[in-house]
């Protein structure tokens, strides 16, 4: 058998969206069941803000059901230790607990 991931809305993360074959079908041993789990709502990326703090926008991020992954940048415009930009378009849709990268400035 084989388990598989599926973004839903609907089903809390690890609670189980489907079984194939269908509940009741009688198997032989050792037969494969395919079970199907969800994986949480799907992360949408926020919009943020330049020069918001790491704090912020991994706050935001987690309560989007993103994951965050911090890389470091020159910035003329955005001071030392602030948020440059985040490396997804905000409003895009992705798998849940998808890493984004969060984008710091080194300075000026």
């Amino acid at each position: 058998g084989a388990v598989h991931y599926a973004a839903s809305s609907r089903v809390g993360r690890g609670g189980v969206l489907n079984l194939s074959p269908a509940i009741g079908t009688k198997l032989a041993t050792g037969a494969p069941v395919i079970i199907l789990v969800s994986a949480g709502g799907e992360c949408v990326v926020p919009a943020i803000r330049s020069g918001a703090t790491v704090g912020h926008v991994k706050h935001l991020l987690a309560a989007a059901d993103c994951g965050a992954v911090v890389v470091h940048a020159h910035s003329r415009h955005v001071r030392r230790g602030r948020v440059v930009a985040l490396g997804s378009h905000a409003h895009s849709h992705l798998f849940p607990l998808s890493k984004v990268r969060i984008v710091v400035s080194t300075g000026r």
